[in-house]
């Protein structure tokens, strides 16, 4: 549960930056 989360939270953070990144 807790290895998902902190999963779930880096795949949103690396999907901002990339975001970031491309624009």
């Amino acid at each position: 549960m807790m290895v998902a989360l902190l999963r779930d939270a880096r795949f949103s953070v690396q999907g901002a930056v990339t975001a970031g990144n491309a624009r």
